[in-house]
């Protein structure tokens, strides 16, 4: 039995989508720095086994109240990501409640929500626990796991997990593909970042 389904990233600017992407997936294949809105295209990354698929998307970051029409269009991204997924992975750092219009989008899901507070390198136990406390309450029936991205703490345990929640499906994309995106893509997003 096969199973595959769509995972859509989600989060505030610099929470680390990028980075947890990039290690879930094991290769360097999103730019993740701490230059907020690096990401400003959906570029999905594709993790292949032999019994299923997981085709994750990492969005821009979601920007509260946007003054400029990129950061809306930016929003607008992440907007649709919650229209075609089969699980949603919402992303956030210790301490952050205000969750404005992403919040309220989440609480609305029609699908599994995962919840990873990244930075766990960052913080302590107690507050690590608290806030997980007040996700747990904030969103009922989600999953919530303390990670750290960057330094691989706990991210053994998304892969599994996630594959729980997939249906039996045939792959979406060739099992050698690791991106929609080609070569190209990757190589101007990179050169363009050098020049900003």
């Amino acid at each position: 039995m096969h199973k595959a389904g769509f995972v859509n990233i989600i989060g505030l600017p610099n929470a680390g989508k990028s980075t947890l992407l990039n290690a879930l997936l094991g290769e360097k294949l999103v730019i993740a720095t701490p230059k907020a809105q690096t990401t400003r295209k959906r570029v999905l990354g594709i993790f292949n086994d032999d019994e299923s698929q997981i085709v994750f998307s990492d969005t821009p970051g979601f920007i509260h109240d946007p003054h400029y029409e990129l950061h809306k269009n930016l929003n607008t991204m992440v907007i649709e990501a919650f229209t075609d997924a089969d699980m949603m992975i919402y992303i956030t750092e210790p301490e952050k409640r205000d969750l404005g219009e992403l919040g309220n989008k989440l609480r609305q899901l029609d699908c599994p929500l995962l919840i990873l507070i990244n930075k766990a390198d960052m913080s302590n136990v107690e507050k690590l626990g608290r806030y997980a406390s007040f996700l747990e309450k904030e969103f009922p029936g989600a999953h919530v796991k303390i990670i750290s991205a960057l330094h691989g703490f706990n991210v053994e345990q998304i892969v599994p997990f996630v594959k729980t929640f997939l249906s039996e499906h045939p792959p979406y994309f060739d099992k050698e593909e690791l991106s929609d995106r080609d070569i190209r893509f990757f190589v101007t997003e990179r050169y363009t970042l050098t020049l900003q």
